[in-house]
């Protein structure tokens, strides 16, 4: 039995924490178990809640990474190249709304998901954009 059959196994808590999973940094891709749970005759409506709340959770683990890893992983960079930094925080600032909308995209998205963070986008607006495409 490999990890995505006894993720299908556990039902809907299997499918809540490969989506939780997948919206980390790690490659982990949720789809073969929302599939699975569709075959076997999961509620769609339902398989779409448990999804959402999943990878919205997941995000926010990246979010709060950002937010307060900041100093820690950012102090280095900072006192390197201050001009670099203070430019991406005008970038994310200025741009950082319509970035949210990316955080669906592998990799690219679990970067920006820690960037809002890190900007100190508010968690309402973070919730309400980031999780928009789902």
């Amino acid at each position: 039995m490999d990890f995505n059959d006894a993720l299908v196994q556990l039902g809907w808590l299997g499918l809540f924490l490969i989506n939780f999973i997948a919206a980390t940094p790690l490659p982990i891709s949720s789809e073969p178990v929302l599939l699975a749970l569709q075959l076997l005759g999961y509620d769609p409506i339902g398989i779409f809640a448990v999804s959402l709340t999943g990878s919205s959770l997941g995000a926010f683990v990246n979010y709060f990474m950002g937010r307060f890893g900041r100093n820690m992983f950012l102090a280095r960079m900072i006192e390197r190249e201050p001009a670099k930094m203070t430019k991406a925080q005008e970038l994310f600032d200025r741009w950082g709304d319509a970035i949210l909308f990316i955080s669906w995209l592998p990799l690219a998205g679990d970067v920006v998901t820690v960037l809002a963070g890190a900007a100190r986008t508010h968690p309402v607006r973070f919730l309400l954009i980031g999780r928009a495409h789902v």
